[in-house]
């Protein structure tokens, strides 16, 4: 089992354990797309957010900006599941430091009624 953090559109952070493919996929709610972001972080998404007409994810879609990982217009669309990177292909657990990340951005967020 993985440690992993899951971002929901509403932007709840919720710490989840992954055992395998399958729990990644149910977690997103669909197809898995990599987004690599800070930190040796890998998040996941459903590949077919948009056309699924899934919501707006702001706190993901800022974390995968600062990372370049998308275009500066583009949105991640549902929920994101974050995992580690062992440098091998292997997914790890999330690191802290990306918990810490992602706790800060809706810090930020609720200071500024986003």
């Amino acid at each position: 089992m993985k440690k992993a953090l899951l971002i929901g559109t509403d932007g709840t952070l919720t710490e989840v354990e992954i055992a395998g493919l399958a729990d990644m996929q149910r977690a997103v709610g669909g197809r898995l797309e990599a987004v690599y972001l800070h930190y040796g972080a890998v998040g996941f998404i459903d590949e077919e957010g948009k056309l699924k007409e899934k919501a707006g994810n702001l706190t993901a879609t800022i974390g995968a900006q600062s990372a370049q990982a998308i275009m500066p217009d583009d949105v991640i669309a549902g929920d994101m599941l974050v995992l580690g990177d062992d440098g091998y292909g292997d997914n790890a657990d999330v690191p802290d430091k990306t918990v810490r990340y992602f706790e800060t951005v809706n810090k930020l967020r609720q200071a500024q009624g986003v």
